[in-house]
């Protein structure tokens, strides 16, 4: 993702498909689902799975989701766009640097 950098943690969640969209129709209330391809959303969550078990504050932030009645899947996925924010806000501080 060349962007990276370039835009907010929203926009970058959004481009990266780990973003939840919601699925209502009228009074009908749907689970907020993301729509990234498989292959897509794979490596986010390969290093979600593995952030949210070594990260000390991924895995605050993954206990607390869990602890709160969210779902292991969903709960990963949050830690996915978690790790994605961070490594867009580094990458934009980077490039505001001095060389």
């Amino acid at each position: 993702m060349p962007e990276l950098g370039r835009l907010d943690g929203k926009q970058a969640a959004s481009l990266a498909g780990l973003a939840p969209f919601p699925r209502d129709s009228g009074k009908r209330k749907g689970y907020r689902r993301t729509r990234a391809a498989a292959s897509t959303c794979a490596t986010p969550f390969h290093a979600s799975l593995s952030a949210a078990r070594y990260n000390k504050d991924l895995k605050i932030f993954y206990d607390r989701l869990i602890k709160n009645g969210k779902r292991k899947a969903p709960a990963l996925i949050a830690v996915a766009r978690k790790l994605l924010v961070i490594l867009n806000a580094k990458l934009r501080d980077a490039a505001l640097k001095p060389a």
